[in-house]
Formats: structure tokens, C-alpha cells, sequence
């Protein structure tokens, strides 16, 4: 892929992670830092919350993960093409690791299948 290209594509990854609800995680299900709803276990329901809604939330967090991952690459390219992006981009996953054990945990078990997706 020239840089071109992946520049056109960041660009659209970008769009597509600014239009995520601010305060959803990328890398798990939590739609906000105090999300206590137990997402690991899809079909049990959870007070004020249905089985199908839980189902939903954990579909939307799949893509969040997937455009989050793609948009990784922007680490890989330099700070002056880049710009604030890839600082925004940067900070963003300093405070998931740090606030989501959740996050850093399906961040590293996802790097295998994201490298395959790379090559």
C-alpha cells in the first residue's frame, strides 16, 4: 500500500473513531470507565439492561475494536505527516490502558490477528 493510500485510509479510520460515543472503550464492551455490566457472560441479563442490548453493546464494541486496531498504524508513520493525530491517538490508548485491564488485556491477546491482517 503506498503511504498515499494509507493516509487516505487513517483519515477515514479517524472519522470513523471520532464518531464513537467519547466516553466508549475501544477495546472492550465498557460504554463508559464505571461500565460495571458483566459483558463476558452475553446471556445472562443484567439489572436495567437486556440480554439483546448487552448483545448489541458487545457487537459495537467489535467494531470499535477493529477500526481502533486498523487505526494503529498511524504509530507506524511519522509525527510531521501526522500531525496532532497521531498524539490524539496515542494519549487516547495511554488512558484505556491504564483506566481498563479489559483494554490492555484484548489489546495484546489481538496483536496475532492483527499482524496477519498487516501482512
Amino acid at each position: 500500500m503506498k503511504e498515499e493510500e494509507l493516509w487516505d485510509q487513517l483519515q477515514e479510520l479517524d472519522g470513523e473513531l471520532k464518531s464513537f460515543p467519547p466516553d466508549a472503550h475501544w477495546f472492550c464492551p465498557k460504554r463508559f470507565d464505571e461500565d460495571a455490566v458483566d459483558y463476558d457472560q452475553p446471556n445472562d441479563p443484567e439489572e436495567g439492561m437486556s440480554q439483546e442490548t448487552k448483545k448489541e453493546l458487545i457487537q459495537d464494541f467489535r467494531k470499535r475494536y477493529k477500526v481502533a486496531y486498523q487505526y494503529s498504524q498511524i504509530l507506524g508513520i511519522n509525527e510531521d505527516t501526522t500531525g496532532q493525530l497521531r498524539e490524539e491517538y496515542s494519549r487516547s490508548l495511554d488512558r484505556l490502558f491504564i483506566q481498563c485491564d479489559k483494554c490492555a488485556l484484548n489489546w495484546h491477546q489481538g496483536r496475532k490477528e492483527h499482524l496477519k491482517w498487516l501482512s
